[in-house]
């Protein structure tokens, strides 16, 4: 399980080989660029295809920052780190008032933003309780030295709570809003597998003289692609298997139904407007006749775009369940919203 796990962190740290996505980038006289925006997964620079051209890299200190399709506008702000060093990075908004709340445009950490500041300022497990004391002084009814205060441990969604509480008390007609920017391209995607299957077996001989199953797959996702070529897929799935028995038992197969329903993530690897290659996996929850388990998958395949908002993908996929493989050929399309 770990060796999966970091097989797939690997993947999702190659962002510079993804194809990006149609999108704009604001420079800081103000001039609007179009075309495909690629996303660094440090999360301070993005890089910009436009077609006859010759791919350009901005720092988040170069532009005021960048958007995906029509979406609004991915904001590059100086940032302070707890360490100390000041980096410029995108953040998106996640609850704006008096004091306000930013994230890193990767959607991990949590950024303060003072009044009339044009610097955020990280917040960690370290730093939290003197940054809460040094910028949310001015509400009487919270005292940020008590110790009941100071024995708290860090969260997000505990710093965001006192965030709050300190907005309605200087301002009581205050109330959580955010202009979310979304990083995201959402889109649906159905898809179907054929594939062999086989059930482990605690005789090495007989594994090879035992017959091989078979079965067939469909499925449904929700799927969300990034333009660091990140893709998240949450849905569900039914399978049946044709699988091969116990060599006790007075019959070669038995077939039986596989629900499963979970996410899966991938790394797409291509050029803008082009081919491209995907690598991912994914853990699902299944049941089968009373058995619940985890189903792993992996796959490895192609992607072959029609215009911008439609793509077929053919993959080579395995996925495990309880003691059978399956190992087989996937065929997906996806639709992406306008």
């Amino acid at each position: 399980m770990r060796l999966y796990f970091t097989v797939l962190l690997t993947l999702f740290n190659i962002a510079a080989f993804s194809q990006g996505l149609p999108g704009y980038i604001v420079t800081l006289r103000g001039d609007t660029l179009r075309g495909i925006v690629r996303e660094s997964s440090q999360q301070s620079s993005i890089s910009l295809f436009i077609p006859h051209q010759q791919e350009r890299k901005f720092t988040a200190a170069e532009v005021r920052g960048y958007g995906l399709l029509h979406n609004a506008l991915v904001q590059s702000y100086a940032v302070k780190r707890a360490s100390g060093q000041l980096t410029y990075a995108f953040v998106l908004p996640e609850q704006e008032g008096i004091i306000s709340v930013y994230s890193f445009a990767d959607e991990f950490g949590l950024l303060l933003k003072p009044t009339k500041n044009d610097t955020l300022y990280e917040l960690t497990a370290s730093n939290w309780h003197l940054m809460l004391h040094r910028y949310l002084g001015q509400c009487q009814a919270m005292d940020f030295t008590s110790a009941d205060f100071l024995s708290k441990p860090y969260t997000d969604f505990r710093a965001q709570q006192y965030i709050a509480q300190y907005n309605k008390c200087v301002e009581p007609s205050w109330r959580p809003t955010a202009n979310h920017r979304s990083v995201w391209w959402p889109g649906i995607t159905a898809y179907t597998s054929r594939f062999s299957a086989s059930r482990d077996s605690e005789n090495s001989s007989n594994q090879l003289q035992q017959p091989v199953g078979s079965g067939w797959q469909v499925g449904l996702d929700w799927t969300t692609l990034r333009a660091s070529g990140l893709q998240t897929s949450l849905g569900v799935s039914y399978t049946y298997l044709r699988l091969p028995t116990s060599e006790y038992a007075g019959q070669r197969f038995f077939t039986t139904p596989l629900l499963a329903a979970g996410i899966n993530l991938s790394q797409r690897i291509a050029k803008p407007n082009g081919l491209g290659a995907v690598v991912g996996g994914g853990l699902r929850l299944g049941y089968s006749e009373g058995v619940v388990a985890m189903v792993y998958q992996a796959k490895v395949g192609g992607l072959l775009p029609f215009g911008r908002r439609q793509e077929v993908e053919l993959a080579g996929t395995f996925q495990r369940f309880m003691d059978v493989n399956c190992i087989g050929l996937q065929a997906a399309y996806t639709l992406f919203k306008k």
